[in-house]
């Protein structure tokens, strides 16, 4: 068995865009992208053992941090400087050495599943609720059946149900709660019963849709769906409102009867009879898993303003053959269209930098192009699509993992430029190479 090559290309001349212009404490240890509001990191390419997030880069504010950025890194503390706002899903997800954790309270919003196994995370036992930042529950271990949430809560970031023996009957809510993550209530008695058929809380955010199905339309002043039609087996069509700004984690996915394994040996049961959503430009933010296993969904389009494609949005969404990138997304997280069968080519836009570990697993895609700019291609992306013939890279890609076409065939063609990471890769995998 092959070992599992990480390759590097060193460019000899000083590139001239964003991801190249670092300086600060970590300079150029960050794949990064620059918005209107500052810089959200992509992707960490550094592996030290105690890492302090850049407050700027280029003396321009980092403000975010993206899905996937540390994911399965080595470090054993982190620090979050004053002014980054937000901590996207899986962002240190599996840094199995994490132990030290402190986050500013300028942060505002921290992604579902962002410090999943970790030792920090699993060391938070003393408190009922863990918060964090600028009041983010980020981990409920209490065991009751009536959850009274802390006024001081502003942000949810954690499930509060599913406890084994516990049916959690009431659970009530700060009035000025901003996000709420989509899985917050599933599993609980609480949810349940909501009989409306709309359940707005907090700021203008939707949480449970209970009407009769069928062709749905949100109303008009809702600014946030969160897990609002999760395990819908009603639900054939959504025109979402143009005061929308978030699709929170799990809003649309249909997990019922199933527990998922990375390796994707698990099959979700298909209830989801959900076959179109319209959603308006106005939404900047779509999360975690937001439609996982949606296995009617046929084709979708993205709303011009979205910056990264969340962990496992399309996951099991097998019969989804059409989507619309536009050219704003610069990251794709992993495992976000893993096993899509039907999805046979998909076209990046000219912001694409990163693509996640496992992103394209088990997926029908056929050929791809990736765009002049992206730099980083994760572990096991293409693992096992039998059914890709042909990928090109641009001069600009610097990293390539060896296992991203784990399991491919064998007579895959990879398209670069002589002496480029593409070269070097589809020669140490035994696959063709062609000069683009």
């Amino acid at each position: 068995m092959k070992k599992t090559l990480v390759i590097l290309i060193l460019l000899s001349v000083i590139l001239t865009s964003a991801l190249s212009s670092c300086s600060g404490e970590s300079p150029c240890s960050y794949y990064y992208e620059e918005t209107d509001e500052g810089i959200i990191l992509l992707f960490y390419k550094d592996d030290e053992s105690a890492v302090t997030v850049p407050s700027d880069i280029g003396g321009k504010p980092v403000v975010g941090i993206g899905p996937d950025c540390f994911l399965k890194k080595n470090m054993k503390s982190v620090t979050i400087p004053d002014g980054i706002k937000s901590i996207d899903s899986f962002a240190f997800r599996t840094c199995l050495s994490l132990s030290e954790l402190y986050v500013s309270g300028s942060v505002e919003y921290i992604g579902v599943h962002a410090f999943d196994d970790t030792p920090w995370y699993a060391n938070q036992k003393e408190d009922e609720f863990v918060v964090i930042g600028d009041g983010i529950l980020v981990k409920y271990n209490g065991e009751s059946d009536n959850i009274a949430i802390p006024e001081t809560v502003k942000s949810i970031a954690c499930a509060l149900g599913g406890k084994e023996g516990i049916d959690v009957r009431s659970i009530s809510l700060p009035e000025g709660i901003r996000t709420i993550c989509g899985n917050a209530f599933t599993g609980t008695s609480w949810r349940r019963s909501l009989t409306d058929e709309f359940t707005v809380v907090g700021d203008g955010i939707l949480i449970k849709y209970n009407g009769e199905g069928g062709e749905v339309t949100v109303p008009e002043g809702i600014k946030a769906v969160s897990g609002a039609f999760y395990d819908s087996s009603k639900v054939t069509s959504v025109t979402l409102p143009s005061t929308l700004e978030r699709i929170e984690s799990y809003s649309f996915a249909c997990t019922y009867g199933q527990v998922f394994r990375e390796n994707g040996s698990t099959r979700p049961s298909r209830i989801s009879k959900l076959e179109s959503v319209t959603i308006p430009d106005s939404v900047n933010y779509i999360g975690h898993s937001a439609f996982y296993n949606c296995s009617s969904l046929v084709s979708i389009s993205l709303p011009d303003s979205l910056l990264t494609i969340a962990p496992l949005t399309f996951g099991f969404c097998e019969n989804l053959a059409s989507v619309s990138v536009p050219d704003s997304v610069c990251s794709v997280s992993s495992m976000a269209f893993g096993e899509t069968t039907a999805l046979k080519t998909l076209e990046f836009g000219k912001s694409l930098k990163f693509i996640g570990d496992g992103v394209f697993f088990l997926s029908g895609i056929e050929e791809i192009s990736l765009p002049e700019g992206f730099r980083y291609l994760s572990g096991n992306v293409f693992a096992q699509c039998k059914s890709l013939s042909r990928i090109t890279f641009p001069s600009s890609t610097e990293t390539i993992i060896e296992n991203a076409f784990s399991g491919c065939s064998e007579t895959l063609i990879i398209r670069g430029k002589a002496g480029s990471a593409a070269q070097t890769v589809a020669e140490s995998a035994g696959l063709t190479f062609e000069r683009s």
